[in-house]
């Protein structure tokens, strides 16, 4: 890293910590002016640089579009010189999604109206903390509209909801045979769950998990379907084993995800600590921390991965690097509760660039102006892609 990038990039920090002097800022308006005049300006940033921005911009930036109103915060120093230089900012992170030839797509200042692709007339609020569950007997209770405390109890099992939202399984002396519960979550929602045995477990959007109230056998074995995290509870005596309708996860004690939404035809796990064994059609693969397996259903490829964009969705992000339309759409199709409908032939555009899922749609899209071959309509909760 050249010194002047290396200055640019701590400058960037300083402003989002709120600790740039009067000076720092000035350099920083002189070199967000500089885009304009010299738009390949970040062809001098390696690879490197330019994820470490990505991730700095996006991570702390409230709002990508507009300007913060008076009562959205800012970083706590210069409150007068904030709003220009905040949307310079917000300019400068424009930067930073790729097109597939590898330059950058700026979006103007003024952001005119010939550039925007989608037709929005409504606006959906982002998923949150949404779950059923399903008990033994069939009853169902519906996690997001129950009192925090206890919730129900199966045989020497409590089930608990705490102050957090987090459903926890408490065993109060031994169970001789352990009945199924199930866990699920709708499009725009995720939970977390602990398990008796102190695994810690959360669902993204439109997941699920069945597992025994208390684990009699020898074998702590659970299923699921769309995408779940686990940090599993260390026991040598007892396996865990995680199964989807196309292999099986077994570990001793560890923290992993696995992807298994149905319609991608494909599972993807991957281990973030310890080590975990990926069995699909009687091939098995052994994972070290920092690799994914992909399961086909009739076999198994592993590779290096970035685990931080992998589980950007249980921080709060959504992560892309190089997507098409269609990997984008689906991810936001499950948190903003939307059906996506494609028309014409995919486009070749990708996008790269990191997300608040706590954003509400509109602005969502308004990211998306970037696929410049596609135009999105709003249908009730259909979105309609043509290409």
């Amino acid at each position: 890293m050249d010194d002047k990038n290396a200055h640019i990039l701590s400058l960037i920090d300083k402003f989002e910590r709120g600790l740039a002097t009067d000076e720092d800022m000035q350099e920083l308006e002189t070199w967000f002016q500089s885009f304009e005049d010299h738009p390949n300006i970040t062809d001098k940033l390696t690879t490197a640089q330019q994820q470490k921005a990505k991730a700095t911009l996006f991570h702390r930036i409230n709002n990508t579009i507009e300007a913060p109103s008076t009562d959205e915060q800012l970083p706590p120093s210069h409150p007068n010189k904030l709003v220009s230089l905040w949307v310079k900012v917000m300019v400068a992170a424009s930067v930073l999604i790729i097109s597939t030839l590898g330059t950058y797509l700026l979006v103007n200042r003024s952001f005119k109206e010939e550039q925007v692709i989608a037709t929005i007339t409504a606006d959906f609020a982002p998923g949150g903390n949404k779950a059923i569950l399903t008990l033994a007997d069939g009853r169902q209770i519906t996690l997001n509209h129950v009192q925090n405390g206890e919730l129900a109890s199966q045989g020497n099992t409590i089930i608990r909801k705490a102050t957090d939202g987090t459903v926890s399984y408490e065993q109060h002396g031994n169970e001789k045979h352990g009945i199924r519960n199930t866990l699920s979550t709708p499009r725009g929602g995720q939970y977390r769950l602990v398990l008796t045995d102190g695994t810690k477990v959360y669902l993204n959007a439109a997941s699920s998990i069945n597992y025994p109230t208390a684990f009699t056998e020898i074998v702590r074995e659970v299923e699921i379907t769309g995408e779940v995290y686990f940090e599993v509870a260390h026991d040598a005596r007892k396996p865990f084993r995680v199964k989807t309708g196309k292999q099986m996860v077994e570990v001793l004690g560890t923290h992993f995800n696995v992807n298994a939404y149905p319609k991608m035809g494909l599972v993807k796990t991957t281990l973030l600590e310890g080590s975990v064994a990926v069995t699909t059609a009687g091939k098995t693969k052994i994972l070290k921390p920092g690799q994914q397996a992909i399961g086909t259903g009739t076999a198994i490829a592993v590779s290096e991965v970035d685990v931080a964009e992998v589980m950007a969705w249980k921080d709060g992000f959504f992560d892309f690097t190089d997507a098409d339309m269609h990997t984008v759409m689906m991810e936001f199709s499950r948190w903003y509760d939307l059906d996506i409908v494609f028309e014409g032939s995919q486009t070749k555009e990708t996008f790269t660039g990191r997300i608040p899922r706590s954003w509400s749609f509109t602005k969502v899209m308004k990211i998306m102006e970037t696929f410049k071959s596609s135009h999105l309509t709003l249908e009730g909760r259909r979105v309609m892609i043509r290409q």
